[in-house]
């Protein structure tokens, strides 16, 4: 098995920003060609879409990797997805398992594991020793907060009802 050779925190949120505004587009254009496939590609969907896959080129490998946009709708809509899968394999190539978040994070250099945002992970614990000491404190603060209230409620200084937390 090859090695999983570390990006920058810069370039996961490029890919990650890119992935979602390529998925974007694609569905639009995709339901554009469902009415009428032949339709030309209007100027401002060309113009977003050359940038788009200009910017894709970074990922996928070279400046020869993806060509000019396609002049209708349905060709347009193929080199769109054919750039989301490139980018699905870049993510696939640079991403590992984290068993201890339960997620697929970006495999960057650092303390932090970055999740994957855009697949939404719902992260077991914090991952970073300061994070772990934050969530620390905050429990010993309502667990203090509490303990005040049921305090004063003894002591009869207070009659209301207990903050919700």
């Amino acid at each position: 098995m090859a090695t999983i050779k570390p990006i920058t925190p810069e370039a996961a949120a490029r890919h990650e920003a890119l992935y979602l505004r390529l998925s974007t587009l694609l569905r639009q254009t995709e339901a554009a060609a469902n009415k009428r496939a032949d339709a030309p590609v209007g100027d401002i969907t060309r113009r977003l879409a050359e940038d788009l896959l200009f910017e894709a080129r970074r990922f996928v490998g070279g400046p020869n990797a993806i060509p000019a946009s396609a002049p209708d709708l349905v060709g347009l809509a193929t080199q769109l997805g054919q750039a989301l899968a490139a980018l699905d394999a870049y993510e696939a190539r640079h991403s590992v398992w984290d068993p201890e978040l339960a997620a697929f994070v970006w495999s960057v250099n650092g303390p932090v594991a970055l999740p994957i945002a855009r697949l939404r992970p719902k992260a077991n614990a914090p991952s970073h020793p300061d994070l772990v000491e934050i969530v620390a404190i905050q429990r010993r603060q309502v667990r203090a907060l509490a303990e005040r209230f049921e305090q004063s409620a003894k002591d009869g200084a207070n009659t209301a009802a207990p903050p919700r937390w």
